[in-house]
């Protein structure tokens, strides 16, 4: 889903309108975001991680998220 700037300036205005300044409502909006997002992008990479596992190895797809973290606490 991408926005286009005139989008994201609307919304930013919408939320906060002149409370503060436009580098500090970014900054708070994105670290918000992060944190909102950061479970989503671990699994997809921990997916990548399991999928790359079985085209390396040839095994079959029943091969668990639980296996890449205990691979890589190792």
């Amino acid at each position: 889903m991408a926005f286009e700037p005139i989008e994201l300036a609307k919304i930013r205005y919408d939320l906060c309108p002149r409370h503060m300044k436009d580098k500090q409502f970014w900054r708070i909006y994105f670290l918000l975001a992060k944190s909102y997002t950061s479970p989503y992008e671990l699994r997809a990479i921990q997916k990548e991680k399991v999928r790359r596992m079985e085209t390396e190895n040839g095994k079959a797809k029943d091969v668990t998220t639980v296996e890449v973290e205990m691979q890589e606490s190792k």
